[in-house]
């Protein structure tokens, strides 16, 4: 479980010790206002008699490691787990071009990324969550691809391969998908889907292109 306290606009503390109900993490991000006027963000539910929560969000993206990244920086890095990802991909029965896509949107591929609510590595997956699939070395780009690959797997198969819906529940957790009856009306969870769906297309015009320019190219020859 990762738990984030901020007191002031400027300075972020980590605590482990908080009054939490006992529960799998949701998914998504609770922020409470606390005692003494702090703001906790956390992903687990706290005792309301002592926090009073202000919302709810989705899971923000790891947005400081996509800074300065060039398309050209970005080829190079997705050039570097390109076979991992197939391979991984192909095991998970998943489409390694829609994995590109989550992981441009949620690290640039950065295998250190670690967004504002403690998501860490190339799929940006909670602790909490990995911990549940038996994974905690987020920062390894080997297990973070498996845990990460094999819990999107999971939600496609809760959502009956509605690829939408399986990121919204990526984003936001699978509770909140099913309790709104869709896609959550978090903008982090609403704009994460439609980034997501934009690179997949990118991502597919781009094979169908470069497949149509080699079956040219053998014709042709």
């Amino acid at each position: 479980m990762r738990i984030r306290l901020l007191t002031t606009p400027t300075v972020v503390l980590l605590i482990t010790l908080l009054p939490c109900v006992p529960s799998h993490a949701n998914g998504y991000i609770y922020i409470y206002r606390q005692p003494n006027g702090g703001v906790l963000f956390t992903d687990q539910k706290v005792d309301k008699s002592a926090y009073k929560l202000l919302r709810q969000m989705g899971r923000p993206t790891a947005t400081k490691s996509c800074i300065g990244v060039t398309p050209t920086m970005l080829k190079q890095r997705a050039k570097h787990y390109q076979l991992r990802i197939e391979r991984l991909a192909s095991t998970y029965h998943l489409d390694p071009l829609l994995i590109r896509a989550i992981i441009t949107v949620e690290s640039c591929y950065d295998p250190h990324a670690t967004s504002t609510v403690g998501a860490r590595g190339l799929m940006q997956l909670m602790p909490a969550t990995a911990a549940q699939l038996g994974y905690r070395h987020l920062y390894k780009p080997s297990d973070n691809l498996q845990a990460g690959m094999q819990y999107f797997s999971s939600l496609l198969v809760q959502f009956s391969n509605n690829v939408k819906l399986a990121l919204a529940a990526y984003n936001a957790g699978p509770k909140a998908v099913i309790r709104y009856g869709g896609i959550p009306p978090f903008s982090e969870t609403q704009s994460y889907v439609i980034k997501v769906m934009k690179r997949y297309r990118t991502l597919l015009d781009e094979t169908m292109e470069r497949n149509g320019n080699d079956l040219a190219s053998q014709i042709t020859h």
